[in-house]
């Protein structure tokens, strides 16, 4: 079994990637993103988006889950 590549948008220059979080996240089109940073192809940026980027708990629909849950989500704000 072989190990699993780490990303390397994470393991990279923290600056550059402090950008292309900000472009993903206002949901700039991948390859723009790749033609302003040429380091990074559109599949890294794509599985970056996917795998690393986690939505925020706000994100959530106000009905997902049970009364507990919404409590808990409550208390963590």
């Amino acid at each position: 079994m072989s190990r699993p590549k780490k990303c390397p948008l994470c393991t990279g220059d923290a600056a550059i990637a402090g950008q292309i979080a900000a472009l993903l996240e206002t949901g700039v089109k991948l390859r723009v993103i790749a033609a302003e940073f040429p380091q990074y192809s559109t599949s890294q940026l794509s599985r970056h988006r996917n795998r690393c980027m986690t939505k925020p708990v706000s994100d959530l629909p106000a009905d997902a889950g049970s009364d507990e849950i919404r409590v808990w989500l409550g208390r963590a704000s």
